[in-house]
């Protein structure tokens, strides 16, 4: 069965139509009855400008637990982690209030707090979930009392949208607790509850992922760019080469002009569109041309995952492989838009 969130506040079921997005001058909203909301549903934000994610716990030892938020963009892409070790994102619009090894020291008082300012945050950011995770080696949740997490609206006198008891989470060390998405200008929360394991919010990445979406498709055109190679190994009997390059990812594979006699190569016509995926890698390969068996220089391979959209980076090479030697220096441009 699903874990049951109390929800209060917005005197709305889960299922009941969103209200129409509303922009600036929000009204206060009246305190409605609360509802109890299983996990998986989501619900409309319309009022909300900003919430704070609360988490609180007391132990008889010393355990520290932590509360994260990582954002994504619609294209299920990593924006930013949010957590006791990188506690704010570059316009301050999700800020954590740092580090609390001790848990609750007063009732009512959040040990953990991340503020959220949904009317700040930059258009590029969709999806924001929030997790908690156990710090200290060896310890779960299995071990903490009155462990919780919550959702307050801070736009409204820090009213409680929605909680989770982390006792739930049994002997795991982690919960990915909710997610928010926004979706016909409108934030929407998605309660979670999900038990997971790792220590950071960069370890839960991963498994963070796979409640991201649904996310758009990228447009799938990479322009690759060989430019030149550098003390290339000389293989041919009169100490030099007569090298190429071969481009080739998936089923695509080109490959460079031949440049007789030369162990630094500069090519001028060799430029090739690549339909890769955004997490496709790149591979490239150096050859000497000879009239029977081409003889390997080298290789070296990249990830696009690595290359940032719309802007053409240079990265130089170096060969790896048996005897290899020397480097290549390609050109990337990873982009939105047809080339």
């Amino acid at each position: 069965m699903a874990d049951i969130y109390n929800f209060s506040g917005h005197g709305r079921a889960a299922n009941a139509p969103a209200p129409a997005a509303q922009h600036h001058n929000h009204a206060p909203v009246q305190q409605g009855p609360a509802v109890q909301l299983q996990t998986g549903n989501g619900f409309a934000l319309p009022f909300v400008q900003k919430i704070v994610l609360g988490l609180g716990w007391t132990s008889q030892t010393k355990i520290d637990v932590d509360a994260s938020a990582l954002s994504f963009n619609k294209y299920g892409e990593t924006v930013d982690i949010i957590s006791p070790e990188h506690r704010a994102n570059r316009d301050k619009s999700i800020v954590h209030s740092g580090d609390s090894e001790a848990g609750t020291v007063k009732d009512g008082v959040d040990a953990e707090k991340i503020m959220v300012n949904l009317a700040a945050l930059q258009a590029t950011t969709k999806f924001i979930i929030f997790t908690t995770s156990v710090y200290t080696p060896g310890a779960n949740f299995s071990q903490l009392t009155g462990a919780y997490c919550r959702i307050l609206d801070a736009t409204n006198n820090n009213r409680e949208i929605c909680r989770y008891n982390l006792a739930n989470s049994g002997n795991s060390t982690a919960v990915i607790f909710a997610k928010l998405h926004f979706e016909n200008n409108s934030w929407f929360v998605t309660p979670l509850g999900e038990p997971a394991n790792g220590p950071t919010a960069l370890a839960l990445e991963p498994q963070v992922r796979r409640f991201v979406g649904p996310v758009e498709q990228r447009a799938n055109c990479t322009r690759v760019t060989v430019v030149s190679g550098t003390n290339l190994p000389a293989l041919d009997s009169g100490k030099t080469s007569d090298p190429y390059v071969t481009v080739s990812c998936g089923q695509f594979k080109q490959k460079t002009p031949v440049i007789k006699k030369n162990l630094n190569p500069v090519w001028q016509n060799a430029t090739f569109i690549v339909p890769g995926l955004a997490g496709d890698i790149i591979n490239f390969s150096a050859f000497d041309s000879d009239l029977l068996t081409d003889d390997k220089m080298g290789d070296f391979s990249i990830s696009l995952s690595e290359v940032p959209w719309d802007q053409e980076v240079t990265l130089n090479k170096n060969l790896s492989g048996k005897n290899a030697r020397g480097s290549i220096t390609v050109k990337i441009l990873k982009s939105t838009r047809s080339l």
